[in-house]
């Protein structure tokens, strides 16, 4: 019995740092900062040895085949295009693994409360930060986890907002487009 009440002791003195209106919103922005540097930190070495093993792959096939555009079909479009899409799997898994043990401590319903506050005005709930958290990672799993929240409008505007949380996989694309519609004169 007197376990249980220094149980509820520590965890009402945790929900008061945790959801603390100035303390609760630095430690939640730390720990996205942790989580995003360790997730493209640790993420590197996998995503270089997938990439390496994709191009070794492209390259092997590339010397089996005789040239033509079958052999371009297959290592430039079909292996290339899996290597480009299998390469973000680490970083998708590390945020996962995050995201799993945020929801298993508890501190993920500390932070759907320190967020309501905030997504309110947007037609949003709390329960909208962990898909549009996710969404930096990759936006289709992001839109999947959105299925929690109960109300139909906010589930809705969710899936329709996150795919606009920009990810690495889109930084290559925004390099293109730019490279395409900003001039490389200066005009006026």
């Amino acid at each position: 019995r007197d376990a249980s009440k220094k149980s509820e002791h520590s965890s009402a003195r945790l929900d008061k740092l945790l959801i603390h209106p100035l303390w609760g919103y630095v430690i939640f922005f730390t720990l996205l900062l942790l989580i995003f540097q360790a997730i493209y930190t640790w993420s590197g070495p996998f995503m270089d040895a997938i990439d390496s093993g994709f191009a070794w792959l492209a390259s092997y096939t590339s010397e089996l085949l005789p040239a033509g555009p079958i052999n371009g079909l297959i290592t430039d479009g079909i292996i290339a295009g899996i290597g480009g899409i299998v390469i973000f799997i680490p970083q998708i898994a590390i945020l996962f693994i995050f995201i799993s043990l945020m929801e298993e401590s508890g501190y993920m319903s500390r932070v759907v409360y320190l967020m309501d506050r905030w997504l309110k005005p947007f037609g949003l709930s709390g329960k909208s930060a962990v898909p549009l958290m996710s969404g930096a990672a990759c936006a289709i799993p992001a839109v999947m986890s959105a299925r929690t929240i109960e109300n139909d409008k906010e589930r809705l505007i969710t899936i329709l907002v996150t795919p606009f949380m920009t990810c690495s996989a889109r930084l290559p694309i925004y390099i293109v487009i730019i490279g395409l519609v900003i001039p490389q004169t200066q005009v006026l």
